[in-house]
């Protein structure tokens, strides 16, 4: 992973650990699309889910949805 995207996925746990939000990753500056399939069956506040999400997503800045 770069290091942008270890700074998204540690904000993306971050997030999750608030709660009660399921988070998913998306393209840096956009609102959509989703970088994974199904993202409303997959978003998660599971870190072990979260992580895979970001590694699917691949390489590079993501933001985060909610």
């Amino acid at each position: 992973m770069s290091n942008d995207n270890d700074a998204s996925l540690a904000a993306a746990l971050a997030w999750s650990r608030r709660g009660p939000f399921k988070v998913f990753p998306i393209r840096a500056n956009a609102k959509e699309p989703p970088l994974v399939k199904d993202w409303p069956a997959r978003a998660s506040s599971d870190e072990e889910a979260i992580r895979a999400m970001w590694r699917e997503a691949g390489p590079g800045r993501h933001n985060i949805g909610c």
